[in-house]
């Protein structure tokens, strides 16, 4: 099953607006409120762990990508 990368992106923004609302939120019953911030602490963790793994994909596929690529650091220093 193909996920759409728009879908992806608004799935783990509103995640992460749900995660920020419910923690500063005050609750009565402290049981739910956990509850509700490690289920959409795990969407986040999920959505931003596939996006990593699709860009890295996505790399490779288009041979860019080097396992032990270190930039020259004389290209960063003045001359």
């Amino acid at each position: 099953m193909k996920i759409s990368k728009d879908l992806m992106d608004a799935l783990m923004m509103l995640s992460f607006i749900i995660l920020v609302l419910v923690a500063t939120s005050d609750f009565e019953n402290t049981a739910m409120k956990n509850i509700l911030m490690i289920g959409s602490g795990v969407v986040v963790a999920i959505s931003v762990t596939g996006r990593v793994l699709a860009a890295k994909k996505i790399l490779k596929r288009n041979n860019l990508y080097q396992k032990n690529f270190y930039p020259d650091i004389r290209l960063l220093l003045p001359e």
